[in-house]
């Protein structure tokens, strides 16, 4: 199927595998969050309302601080450009914290202004816009620029009605924005860190779903609930308005699936990695032809577990998956293999 020309890296298959690299013998009881930093040097995870702070080398972990939350964390997210990390929990609140100075606990800014459990959130590439999604979507913004101790200021609350919003996806220029909401609609949503933001379309799905990414600026995924199919929404060049265009077959569509554990899109290997119950199915996007916009998805691996109850994180190049599992209360670290 025809969908939209869209700009993305050699689009030729690849053979590869995401094989078990280690395992953190630490037991971690409830963890619906985990995020690594850009160098791939620091991993941190939520336990309850502990936030447990990793060196990572080579695959291998060492616990270097226990941090105490305020109540239990729902996600983990790290700055790029500067060594902090914020936090979201469950009863609303937002923390920045240092990952780098362990002397003390102290968080360095506490926002509270939402009124739920934070379900996702995510930066803004500039890093002065915090969006995140409870019962209403909360913008964060700060003029000053990227420094330890900056300052936020709540720029502006989205409600639209008694929903609640689950996923957020950004596009590369960050001026749209998608997210899930629980009454089967996924809206779409223009602005930038100094523009307010307004919904511009209001998709409406079969199913609803938790996790959804866009790949480029034309085209998002979506996994609903309960679906062995990952959809795919585009728009073509004289539109804005989106549309299911495809139907990915993928694994894990027979039983209910729990937030938290976004959808990943890794532009340097043209991959989408989403979670759909007890697996994470990975699919790789390429093209038959060169300078084609004949795109293809291909279900290249899933990875199944013994519970739907599994929660994680993707290094932003794609070599690490990193998932927690409620059935073995570990955190298991998997490394990208090229299968020649």
């Amino acid at each position: 199927m025809s969908i939209v020309q869209a700009s993305f890296n050699d689009l030729s298959t690849t053979n590869f595998s995401y094989d078990v690299l280690s395992t953190i013998s630490q037991e971690i009881y409830l963890c619906f969050a985990i995020a690594i930093n850009k160098n791939k040097t620091q991993l941190i995870a939520g336990d309850n309302d502990q936030i447990k702070i990793f060196q990572l080398k080579n695959g291998n972990t060492k616990l270097l601080k226990i941090i105490y939350n305020f109540d239990n964390i729902t996600t983990l997210n790290y700055f790029r450009f500067k060594q902090n990390f914020i936090s979201g929990s469950e009863n609303g609140c937002l923390t920045i914290w240092s990952s780098s100075s362990f002397q003390s606990s102290k968080y360095l800014v506490k926002l509270t202004q939402c009124s739920n459990t934070i379900n996702c959130l995510v930066l803004h590439q500039n890093e002065d816009l915090i969006i995140s999604s409870s019962n209403s979507i909360n913008f964060w913004y700060s003029s000053k620029n990227i420094i330890q101790h900056q300052q936020w200021i709540n720029f502006q609350t989205i409600f639209h009605g008694n929903v609640v919003f689950y996923g957020l996806s950004l596009n590369k220029n960050g001026n749209k924005l998608i997210t899930c909401v629980n009454d089967n609609f996924i809206l779409l949503m223009v602005g930038s860190n100094v523009e307010q933001w307004k919904i511009t379309q209001r998709i409406s799905v079969e199913n609803q779903g938790a996790r959804l990414t866009f790949i480029s600026d034309k085209i998002f995924v979506f996994q609903p609930y309960q679906s062995n199919y990952l959809q795919i929404f585009s728009n073509n060049l004289s539109s804005e308005q989106y549309i299911k265009t495809l139907d990915i077959p993928v694994k894990g569509g027979n039983e209910y699936c729990y937030e938290y554990f976004p959808s990943f899109w890794i532009p340097s290997k043209n991959i989408i990695i989403s979670k759909n119950a007890r697996y994470i199915n990975i699919i790789q996007i390429y093209t038959l032809k060169e300078n084609t916009s004949e795109l293809k998805f291909n279900l290249k691996q899933n990875i199944q577990f013994g519970t739907k109850s599994i929660f994680g994180t993707v290094s932003e190049d794609g070599e690490y998956i990193i998932i927690w599992d409620y059935e073995t209360n570990q955190i298991q670290i998997r490394k990208y293999n090229l299968i020649i």
